[in-house]
């Protein structure tokens, strides 16, 4: 009779075992399931700030009607880069980790506190150029046309940020291409 009490124990320990161990597992998958949806919610929350932050720059350009030193008044936290003038220029933008920006007191350590950066590049072209796309059309544009690209990256890991727009798609968070063109009468 013991010997049956013994036996009925140790089938109920074996058993609590395998009930441990499945909740165990069960809570592991569970756990990367709610990181996999915190960072994926972290890179869409980014993804919405840089779209908007990119839309925001395209509308000043536009306002503005294209014109990049009018652009820089606007952003008077931006970094210019090299001779700019109110046709062709470069601008840099900066945020924190939360989209607050960044006034850029020492380049040299912008890297430290900021976590993206926007990459603004204005240049001016003849209009027939870029809207050569458009090839039914491209011969009536006369004079010239200025085009802005935009590239918001996040700087968070190794970069102290870009000084131009990156080659690699994987560093942008978003990037935007316009123009303005007025008419020549």
């Amino acid at each position: 009779m013991n010997h049956e009490v013994h036996s009925r124990s140790s089938l109920f320990l074996m058993e609590l075992i395998i009930a441990i161990m499945f909740f165990s597992l069960a809570s592991a998958v569970c756990i990367q399931l709610f990181a996999k949806a915190h960072i994926i919610s972290d890179n869409s929350i980014n993804k919405n700030n840089a779209i908007i932050q990119s839309q925001n720059i395209a509308e000043a350009f536009t306002g503005v009607k294209g014109n990049f030193d009018s652009l820089a008044l606007m952003y008077p936290d931006s970094l210019l880069s090299g001779e700019t003038s109110a046709s062709e220029g470069e601008m840099f933008l900066f945020w924190d980790e939360d989209w607050n920006t960044i006034a850029v007191d020492d380049p040299d350590h912008i890297g430290e506190v900021a976590a993206f950066e926007a990459i603004v590049t204005v240049s001016e072209n003849k209009a027939s150029e870029i809207y050569s796309d458009c090839s039914t059309i491209s011969e009536t544009f006369e004079g010239t046309a200025r085009k802005i690209e935009i590239a918001i990256a996040d700087i968070r890991d190794d970069v102290d940020f870009y000084d131009e727009i990156p080659s690699d798609e994987n560093d942008i968070l978003y990037s935007l291409d316009t123009d303005y063109y007025e008419k020549v009468n």
